[in-house]
């Protein structure tokens, strides 16, 4: 599904980018966590209903596939870690601060 907020910016909501953003020198950090202990029920919910729609029901069948192979599967790599404070983020070139921003 593809949206035009103006005549240059087109969302496309499925895929998590636009086409024809400016973008600010800025970056954040998003916390998001799909994967979390009730990633299995969410599968299986997307599964049954399909309500993620056509484009990503492959993905989540694929889950399902993987989830029956083997139920303990973890997406966790060895490189994970818990999120505490942005320094180190920052310290690592993950996150990028313009000196403007510094304290």
């Amino acid at each position: 599904m593809t949206s035009t907020i103006d005549d240059r910016l087109k969302e496309k909501y499925t895929h998590h980018d636009a086409t024809g953003a400016l973008v600010a020198d800025v970056s954040c950090v998003l916390l998001h966590y799909p994967f979390v202990s009730t990633f299995a029920k969410k599968v299986q919910e997307a599964v049954r209903t399909r309500h993620y729609g056509p484009r990503t029901s492959d993905e989540y069948d694929a889950y399902a596939d993987a989830l029956a192979r083997n139920p303990r599967l973890s997406l966790m790599r060895p490189s994970a870690r818990r999120f505490t404070v942005l320094e180190p983020l920052i310290a690592g070139g993950f996150l990028v601060v313009p000196d403007e921003y510094r304290p």
